[in-house]
């Protein structure tokens, strides 16, 4: 599977195989990989399940001094200069004072995951109301003033399938991501032919080949590869997109709603 998610970087192989090795060691289990387009903003992600004991897990991958406690997922990435990092993902119940929404968000929104790393954090909220997509994510990206994406397949109205991320640098907001989860959108099949239309030749061959490499794996219960799509602008006007893919990782099959892309739930 490795080499599937490494085929435009195959150098990154060894190093991803490491840090997964370790954070596996741990009993952290893998449920999706996430596939971005450009390349060059992504790399090789994929998402790991602390499980049980999340505080001796966070002790023994150097997490264990985190202000926020010990994290319940890890992102694993590796940028294209091979630098790898261990993102940390925590459970979020309620908004406190670490958080203050920005004005214009869609009614409806409950937090479920956030990230401090560095100086960059993260709220993942999901919208519980079936909103017509085009309302959901138009509301999001104005924060921006940004149009709302062009989505292809383009996600149906849906409760508590609609999901957005803030992300800020600072006291900034830095960038605006929305989600759609599978409840809302068409079968592996479709998803699959639409997501290439607009991708570039590095893009289509790293998209297909991550679903190759995680069919390899096992199909995931009944539920499908594509747990997730997402579009995100960012404050300077650059926008991506990206898939979570979900991995059959012995004891995780469909425990995510929303990946990291990472994801919340």
């Amino acid at each position: 599977m490795l080499s599937c998610l490494t085929v435009e970087c195959p150098e990154n192989v060894p190093p991803l195989s490491e840090a997964l090795k370790r954070l596996r060691d741990t009993g952290c289990t893998i449920f999706e990989a996430v596939v971005g387009a450009p390349l060059a903003r992504y790399g090789p992600r994929v998402t790991l399940d602390a499980g049980s004991d999340p505080p001796a897990k966070a002790h023994r991958l150097g997490q264990g001094g985190h202000p926020w406690g010990p994290p319940v997922w890890y992102g694993l990435r590796i940028g294209p200069d091979g630098e790898v990092k261990i993102k940390p993902y925590h459970r979020v119940r309620r908004l406190d004072d670490r958080f203050t929404l920005p004005a214009g968000l869609p009614d409806g929104l409950v937090p479920q995951l956030a990230s401090l790393d560095g100086d960059r954090t993260e709220l993942y909220l999901r919208c519980r109301p079936a909103l017509p997509w085009h309302e959901f994510a138009g509301a999001c990206m104005a924060l921006l003033d940004a149009r709302p994406p062009l989505c292809a397949p383009h996600p149906r109205r849906a409760e508590s399938a609609h999901c957005v991320s803030l992300s800020w640098a600072g006291a900034d907001l830095a960038a605006v991501t929305v989600y759609a989860q599978d409840r809302c959108l068409p079968d592996d099949r479709t998803i699959a032919r639409q997501w290439v239309d607009g991708l570039d030749d590095v893009d289509r061959r790293t998209y297909e080949a991550a679903v190759a490499g995680v069919r390899a794996a096992g199909r995931p219960g009944h539920r499908g590869w594509h747990a997730m799509l997402s579009w995100t602008v960012q404050a300077d006007g650059q926008a991506h997109r990206a898939v979570s893919l979900r991995i059959a990782d012995a004891g995780v099959r469909t425990r995510t709603e929303m990946g990291s892309n990472a994801a919340a739930r």
